[in-house]
C-alpha cells in the first residue's frame, strides 16, 4: 500500500479504467450494442464507452434505460387493464341496448333486425394490425409535425395528451376524397344522371383524383436512375456508399450508429451541402430536393422500445420527409437480417425480432409516393438467414457482397409521371 500511494494518479487512472470497462460491458448488448463486435470476439468495454460517448452515448445511460424499460413494462400492464376494463363495459352496454332495442321492436310489433351498420363494423377491421391511429389501409393518414419525443431507447416520454393531439395533422393522400355523382347532384338541386356544368367538372375531379392515386410497378433501371437519389441510413448503408461503385451524382446521408429515434436529431451532422457544410439531416432535406430517398434503419434499434414504438417513430419520420420532400419517391428498406448463427444466439439481435418489425413497414407502402423493399431476398439463404459467405462479422456485408443490394435496387425501380 505504501508503494500505490506514491503513484495516486496511477492508481486513479487504473480504478476509472475499471470501471468505465465495466460500464461497456454491462452496456454491451442495450446501449452499446451497435459498437459490439458480432463475430464471437468480445470488443473491449473501454472502447465500447469511448466510441459511444462519441455519438452522445453515456455510461450513466444504461440506470436511464433499466429505468425506462420498468416504466414501459408498467404502462403495458395498466394498458392491458384499462383495454379489459374498457371491453367489459362496452358489452355491458351492447347487451343493454339489445335488449331495450328488443322491447321497443316487440312494442311495435316489429321483428329485431341487425343493423347493417353494425354488420359493416363488424368486418371493418383493418387488415393491418399495426397501430389503427397511425394507418387505414395502406395509407399513413396522421403524423406529427413535430417528432413525438422518445429517447434514445425508444421509450415515450409522456407528454399531455391535449398538446399531442394539436400536433397531430391529417397526412391523407391526394384524391383521397372525392364528391360523388349523386352528392353533387343533390348539392346543386339537379336530379342524378342530368348533365350538367358542375357534373362535367365533378367527373374531371374524378379522373384527376384517379391519376393522383394510381399505384406503380417495379420496373428494372440503370444506374442514372440514382443521379437524383438519397440515401439515409446506418453502417450498413455507409458500406453500400463505399463498396457498391455509386457515381459521386448519389447522395448519401449516412453514419455508423443512427437511428431512427436521431434521424433528425444525430449528435453527429451527418449530412453535407454542395457547399461542404456540414448540417442534420433535417436541414439538408430542407435546402435540397431529390427525386428517390432510400431509407435503411433498424438494426441499431432492436431491443430499443417495442414494433409498436419503432414504427410509430419510423411513420412520422417517414410523413416528415414526405412535407420536405413532396414530390420524392420514397423507399423503406426492410431490416437486413443477420446470420442464422447470429439469429439463434442472440436474444435481441435475431431474425425474428427484424421480421416482425419488417412487417410493419412493409405496411406503409402505398405503392404511390411509399414502396417497401425487401432487401433481403437478394442476400438471405433458403431459410431466410443472411448467406453466412456474404458477411464478415454476421451482421455486415463483406465488400464484394454490396453489389448484391445494389442489382436489386436496380431491378425494383419506379417510373412515375412528372409532377
Amino acid at each position: 500500500m505504501k508503494n500505490w500511494n506514491k503513484y495516486p494518479l496511477f492508481l486513479l487512472l487504473l480504478v476509472s479504467g475499471l470501471l468505465i470497462t465495466g460500464a461497456g460491458y454491462a452496456g454491451e448488448h442495450t446501449i452499446y450494442a451497435s459498437y459490439s463486435k458480432q463475430d464471437g470476439w468480445m470488443t473491449p468495454g473501454l472502447s465500447l464507452v469511448f466510441q459511444g460517448w462519441k455519438d452522445g452515448v453515456y455510461p450513466w445511460d444504461l440506470f436511464v434505460h433499466e429505468a425506462s424499460q420498468t416504466m414501459a413494462g408498467a404502462q403495458e400492464d395498466t394498458a392491458q387493464a384499462e383495454h379489459s376494463l374498457t371491453e367489459e363495459t362496452g358489452s355491458a352496454e351492447e347487451e343493454i341496448q339489445e335488449s331495450g332495442a328488443a322491447d321497443e321492436a316487440a312494442e311495435n310489433g316489429e321483428e329485431n333486425t341487425v343493423s347493417d351498420n353494425a354488420a359493416d363494423q363488424e368486418g371493418g377491421v383493418s387488415a393491418n394490425t399495426v397501430d389503427s391511429n397511425v394507418l387505414t389501409g395502406n395509407s399513413i393518414v396522421s403524423g406529427n409535425t413535430v417528432q413525438p419525443m422518445y429517447d434514445k431507447f425508444g421509450q415515450l416520454i409522456n407528454t399531455d395528451k391535449t398538446e399531442q393531439q394539436k400536433e397531430q395533422i391529417p397526412m391523407q393522400l391526394p384524391g383521397s376524397e372525392s364528391v360523388s355523382d349523386n352528392h353533387a347532384a343533390e348539392e346543386s338541386g339537379e336530379q342524378p344522371g342530368q348533365e350538367t356544368g358542375s357534373e362535367a367538372e365533378t367527373v374531371q375531379e374524378q379522373e384527376s383524383a384517379a391519376d393522383e392515386n394510381k399505384t406503380y410497378e417495379f420496373t428494372r433501371v440503370d444506374e442514372s436512375y440514382f443521379d437524383d437519389a438519397l440515401f439515409i441510413g446506418d453502417s450498413r448503408t455507409v458500406g453500400l456508399d463505399e463498396y457498391a461503385g455509386f457515381s459521386d451524382n448519389v447522395t448519401f446521408y449516412s453514419a455508423t450508429s443512427l437511428t431512427i429515434y436521431n434521424v433528425f436529431e444525430s449528435p453527429k451532422k451527418v449530412a453535407q451541402l454542395d457547399d461542404g457544410t456540414k448540417v442534420t439531416i433535417e436541414e439538408a432535406l430542407s435546402q435540397k430536393q431529390f427525386g428517390k430517398i432510400y431509407i435503411m434503419l433498424g438494426i441499431n434499434e432492436l431491443g430499443r422500445g417495442t414494433t409498436e414504438s419503432f414504427f410509430t417513430v419510423y411513420a412520422d419520420a417517414v410523413n416528415r420527409i414526405r412535407q420536405l420532400q413532396p414530390n420524392a419517391i420514397i423507399f423503406v428498406q426492410g431490416i437486413m437480417r443477420v446470420s442464422g448463427e447470429k439469429s439463434h444466439t442472440d436474444k435481441i439481435f435475431n431474425n425474428e425480432n427484424i421480421n416482425a418489425r419488417n412487417a410493419a413497414l412493409a405496411a406503409m407502402a402505398n405503392n404511390q409516393d411509399i414502396f417497401y423493399l425487401e432487401i433481403n431476398d437478394a442476400v438471405s439463404d433458403a431459410n431466410g438467414d443472411l448467406v453466412t459467405e456474404y458477411t464478415f462479422d454476421q451482421i455486415h456485408l463483406k465488400a464484394k457482397y454490396y453489389q448484391l443490394w445494389k442489382n436489386y435496387l436496380l431491378g425494383h425501380g419506379i417510373i412515375r409521371e412528372s409532377f
